[in-house]
């Protein structure tokens, strides 16, 4: 299947869920727009391809969890395969949130997504969304 091809309206049929895995991710052009389509959890995300802190592409970072603290000399892992780390500068975004820990302001801009028949539909007829949810380690 085409990368892209469109669903009208402003739908793109991206691919095939079964094409991304749990924890894997692809990324696509949308006309002149890079996404990145993840799954993390079993939750379909299409994430634009661009850090809201210096325009790096977010979507080609790691995936991995953070070190957390919740009290002086405590550390402890959270958010284990649901961080997406910036690869210029680290700045490390909770998926499927998309915020950061430390600079809740800057968010990653993201596309509604649907699943029809076992397909991949990215919605891109509205402007992406940064409202933030819970985020719970």
């Amino acid at each position: 299947m085409s990368s892209g091809q469109t669903a009208g309206s402003g739908r793109h049929v991206v691919c095939n869920a079964a094409d991304v895995p749990a924890g894997g991710r692809l990324l696509v052009q949308l006309g002149r727009v890079s996404v990145g389509i993840f799954n993390i959890g079993g939750q379909i995300l299409a994430i634009r391809n661009l850090c809201p802190h210096a325009g790096a592409p977010i979507c080609e970072g790691a995936i991995c969890g953070a070190v957390i603290s919740d009290a002086p000399h405590e550390r402890h892992l959270a958010f284990e395969g649901r961080i997406l780390k910036c690869p210029w500068h680290g700045w490390e975004f909770v998926l499927p949130e998309g915020v950061t820990l430390t600079h809740p302001e800057k968010r990653l801009l993201m596309y509604p997504v649907d699943i029809e028949d076992g397909k991949v539909i990215v919605q891109t007829s509205t402007r992406p969304s940064r409202t933030p949810e819970s985020l719970d380690a």
